[in-house]
């Protein structure tokens, strides 16, 4: 998995996911985990993501093209 964004934020790609067409959820929904260590760590990575160029440029294309229509972020934490 690529994840050079990501990675250069401090933050480790875990993978994206979304629900298989026809076995539960809207197959139109997707997750994107990217691991921190702490919420501080995650603040930081945030903090960088704003600065990255690139980064720039896919919230652009993003907000051009319409592929994004709803963006929540939380905040979890690993219990085991």
């Amino acid at each position: 998995m690529g994840g050079g964004i990501s990675k250069r934020g401090g933050g480790e790609p875990l993978g994206y996911f979304r629900p298989k067409k026809g076995y539960g959820g809207e197959d139109k929904s997707a997750l994107s985990l990217i691991g921190v260590r702490n919420l501080a760590d995650y603040e930081s990575y945030r903090e960088k993501l704003v600065a990255d160029s690139e980064a720039k440029e896919n919230v652009e294309f993003a907000r051009q093209s319409g592929c994004i229509l709803i963006e929540d972020r939380s905040w979890f934490y690993q219990i085991a």
